[in-house]
């Protein structure tokens, strides 16, 4: 929130979603008072996301010109059901990603990484490491841990973690499995302890036996001239 009372600026540092980001980037040009207040304080940005969006980066770029440093915005990943916060980047990281080929991307298959410009190339942002007190582990659809580098569900457990949902115990029954490990219904996979999200497990469509992801819908969508994803 910045307020605009004289003499100062005063900016609260808070989460956003990633698809706040391209708005933002699109009335840049009518706002640059504004944005050069909001560098000058120095705002620490955190936003919670799954899978791929360029916007993203493109934000940043655009407001490299305005001195916020590409270490401001924090990539992280939450849900009401763990009280907001899973895992964070580190404090000064630039905005940590990879590329890896979109065709391997399905529950129980490793992930392969490949250059930035391959065909399939698909540019995932990572989300960090749990923090305190909270374990990430990722499953297959039984339920059993898979190992590191592999895609799976996202499912976590700890104090912040919710035991159940109010006066649903079906829905708890099926999200909920053994020692309290919570499923989110979201895919990701981990590397050296570090979470990254592909996607969400019922958003995802199938066709010609390729999996195509709402996000990259969205994308495409949103490349298009007038057209706001």
């Amino acid at each position: 929130v910045v307020t605009d009372g004289e003499p100062t600026a005063h900016l609260e540092p808070g989460g956003e979603p990633w698809f706040s980001y391209p708005p933002a980037r699109e009335t840049i040009a009518t706002t640059v008072a504004e944005l050069d207040r909001i560098a000058r304080f120095g705002a620490q940005v955190t936003f919670f996301r799954l899978g791929e969006n360029p916007g993203l980066a493109r934000f940043l770029d655009a407001m490299a010109r305005h001195g916020l440093r590409r270490e401001t915005m924090l990539p992280g990943y939450g849900l009401a059901e763990a009280t907001l916060a899973v895992s964070y980047t580190e404090l000064d990281e630039v905005f940590p990603s990879r590329f890896v080929d979109r065709r391997h991307l399905g529950v129980g298959e490793s992930i392969q990484p490949c250059a930035p410009d391959a065909p399939d190339a698909l540019e995932l942002v990572e989300a960090g490491r749990p923090v305190r007190h909270t374990r990430v582990r990722i499953a297959d659809e039984a339920f059993q841990p898979l190992p590191e580098r592999v895609v799976g569900r996202v499912q976590i457990q700890g104090p912040n973690v919710t035991a159940g949902y109010y006066n649903a115990p079906q829905a708890t029954q099926r999200a909920v499995g053994a020692e309290g490990w919570l499923d989110t219904g979201d895919l990701g996979f981990l590397d050296d302890g570090r979470l990254t999200l592909t996607g969400r497990a019922k958003d995802i469509l199938f066709a010609g036996g390729l999996n195509f992801y709402p996000h990259d819908v969205e994308r495409v969508g949103g490349e298009v001239e007038h057209v706001l994803a």
